[in-house]
């Protein structure tokens, strides 16, 4: 019975699931996304950039129209 419950808490890794991938493998699966995602950057960076820009423009207001409010006039006090 003592050899049972050594066997449920043993501190031994599984080994029954085991990979092996070689280290040069990864690197070249993992390089292409890597280029593909810096050149996406580069490219997406002009993009927003002129977005920021044209964005920054209207909240300044230089193309918006000007607003005319009326005049209050103060309402007698009685």
């Amino acid at each position: 019975m003592n050899s049972d419950s050594e066997d449920k808490f043993s501190t031994q890794p599984d080994k029954s699931f085991k990979v092996a991938i070689p280290s040069e493998n990864l690197i070249a699966v993992l390089a292409v996304p890597t280029l593909l995602g810096l050149a996406g950057a580069k490219a997406a960076f002009p993009i927003l950039e002129s977005l920021g820009k044209s964005c920054e423009e209207v909240f300044r207001g230089a193309r918006l129209p000007g607003l005319n409010f009326p005049k209050q006039v103060p309402e007698e006090q009685e």
